[in-house]
């Protein structure tokens, strides 16, 4: 537990995930039989990860807190000004359906029905049908997303089951790769796979884009905070659950049977985007466009 601290660098929800990995192999092996289980120590307890002991160990350790950052419409605007035809997809998602980095590079086309505005999304980590309402632009950087080079090529090869999100290398944005090594057991060297590494350029190239355009406290999951959080203004809890992918196992839930409209689902969607990006309203002086040009035609007519 030292070593993941000190040498790894290790944060609250990767050490607690780590030792959750141990201790589940040690209960095994205890279990068949094959050793007494040894005694951990005061130093093997999962550390504490709700957000008042993050809030605490970070004042203590005078790092800034951002755990209640969340983006506006002018820095998403700046960020999408700033993004590839992938990027401004992958954001425009992030805020729009509350998907996070690992969700985005496991989608396909198969779950979009654009002409209906509509995202179908099995979340991979709870297994809930996810429901999306897609906003107009979001739509339209999808559409600009499927005529690249490379996805129209990914789309020949593989149709509509094919991935929506590839690099210009044919790989998808979301990658897991085995990592194997010689391991020594009774004398023998047997080749195992000792670890799994986890390739995520989504994060590593919105991380850029968020230091150039010098945004304190940003990073992608931020987009999936600030969609619950304005979501949370439509009062509607159970869709916005549904459209985070989250699951309610609590014993009332079992006895709920009740399908969801997509009524609902597109009420949220609107409520996120007009926060976002509110109506202007006009002045109580201005005239609309159309009616000054009416005053100048007939001023022109008179004349």
């Amino acid at each position: 537990m030292r070593r993941l601290v000190d040498e790894r660098k290790l944060g609250r929800h990767s050490r607690k995930r780590v030792r959750a990995y141990v201790t589940a192999f040690l209960n095994f092996g205890a279990k068949n039989g094959w050793y007494v289980m040894p005694g951990s120590g005061a130093d093997w307890i999962a550390p504490a990860t709700d957000p008042d002991s993050i809030r605490q160990a970070k004042a203590r350790a005078g790092v800034k807190d951002f755990s209640d950052r969340i983006l506006t419409g002018e820095e998403i605007d700046a960020l999408l000004e700033r993004s590839t035809p992938n990027f401004r997809a992958m954001i425009l998602l992030g805020i729009n359906c509350g998907l996070g980095p690992a969700d985005i590079g496991r989608l396909r086309w198969n779950m979009f029905d654009l002409e209906r505005r509509r995202l179908r999304f099995p979340r991979p980590k709870t297994g809930v049908m996810r429901l999306g309402y897609l906003w107009k632009c979001t739509r339209d950087a999808l559409n600009h997303v499927r005529m690249l080079k490379h996805s129209r090529q990914a789309l020949e090869c593989e149709g509509d089951s094919g991935l929506v999100f590839v690099t210009r290398n044919g790989l998808p944005f979301y990658r897991e790769t085995e990592i194997q090594a010689d391991v020594e057991i009774d004398g023998k060297k047997i080749r195992k796979v000792i670890g799994v590494k986890v390739h995520k350029p989504i994060l590593c190239t919105f991380g850029r884009m968020v230091r150039e355009l010098k945004l304190e406290g940003v990073s992608f999951y931020r987009l999936r905070h600030t969609f619950k959080t304005l979501g949370k203004k439509a009062r509607d809890c159970e869709v916005l659950d549904l459209m985070m992918g989250h699951k309610d196992t609590s014993t009332g839930k079992v006895y709920d049977h009740e399908q969801v409209g997509w009524q609902r689902v597109r009420r949220v969607a609107r409520i996120v985007y007009r926060q976002l990006w509110p109506k202007i309203k006009p002045s109580a002086n201005s005239q609309p466009a159309n009616k000054v040009a009416d005053v100048v035609g007939a001023d022109a007519e008179a004349a």
